[in-house]
């Protein structure tokens, strides 16, 4: 008869009981072999925090960014003013020159 339901042997089940312990203590044994790797790599951050580590990194790589923004400014601006005071001296130097000769020109003593 087709739909009468099949019977399993004792040896059928003690055969299933023995691979479902086995599969049962390879599982335990992966289990406890990954909670032993997952805290090796926990180990390896402050307080076994990856996130807050994660975090941190992130603090140091915009502190090292406003650190480049602020000394290529700072760079900038001693280039501006150094371009303006040359250019001061320069118009002094000028300046003083124009009227060394132009007292020259009129007679006038220095």
């Amino acid at each position: 008869m087709p739909n009468e339901p099949r019977r399993w042997s004792d040896e059928m089940l003690n055969e299933f009981h023995e691979e479902f312990i086995q599969h049962a203590q390879a599982f335990a044994d992966h289990d406890k072999e990954e909670k032993a790797f997952r805290a090796a790599i926990l180990d390896a951050f402050p307080n076994g925090d990856a996130v807050e580590h994660r975090k941190y990194h992130e603090r140091l790589m915009e502190a090292a960014e406003e650190q480049k923004k602020f000394y290529l400014e700072l760079r900038l601006g001693l280039a501006k003013n150094s371009v303006w005071a040359a250019t001061m001296t320069l118009l002094g130097l000028l300046l003083l020159g124009g009227i060394s000769k132009l007292k020259s020109l009129l007679g006038i003593a220095p």
